[in-house]
């Protein structure tokens, strides 16, 4: 009797050893998710003891135009997917130019899924945490990221380099 469940399998099998995956594993697209294509998040002025900068506004779509008003300053974009493609969320800061923001968490939607990004304003140098509040292992970055793998859930940003 002849198991074609079987052979079905073996050819699957086969064919995902010769073909392999059509790009490498850092370059493969990221599923989109709900409530993260083209939005825009406002920080507030950094708390002058903790550098800690407030969210104070978040919209996606077509209200994110309206968000993002000239008198803010852009400070970074986030991309869901490796060399700056995917959903995206922008980040302005209501106080102009760069000293130093602390994103002390990414929001649920993003955690763990920014996959690369670019640095504005002067805000080149950048500290990529792996938990909230800046806990875990720490990278740091200068300028924009084409890869930053995966675990990313809080951010400093600054115009002077400082070590994780």
């Amino acid at each position: 009797m002849i198991r074609w469940h079987h052979i079905a399998g073996a050819v699957v099998g086969w064919l995902m050893l010769t073909t392999g995956p059509a790009l490498p594993a850092q370059a493969q697209t990221a599923p989109a998710q709900s409530g993260d294509a083209d939005c825009v998040i406002v920080v507030g002025a950094p708390d002058p003891v903790t550098n800690i900068a407030p969210q104070e506004t978040k919209a996606c779509g077509a209200a994110a135009a309206e968000v993002a008003l000239p008198a803010k300053k852009l400070i970074m974009t986030w991309y869901r997917n490796g060399d700056y493609g995917g959903g995206s969320t922008k980040i302005y800061g209501r106080n102009g130019g760069c000293g130093n923001y602390g994103i002390e968490f990414v929001g649920e939607s993003w955690n763990d899924e920014i996959h690369s990004f670019r640095t504005y304003a002067n805000c080149h140098y950048v500290r990529a945490f792996q938990n909230k509040e800046y806990g875990g292992w720490c990278y740091a970055y200068h300028g924009d990221a084409r890869w930053v793998g995966n675990g990313v859930s809080s951010f400093w940003l600054s115009n002077s380099y400082k070590r994780c």
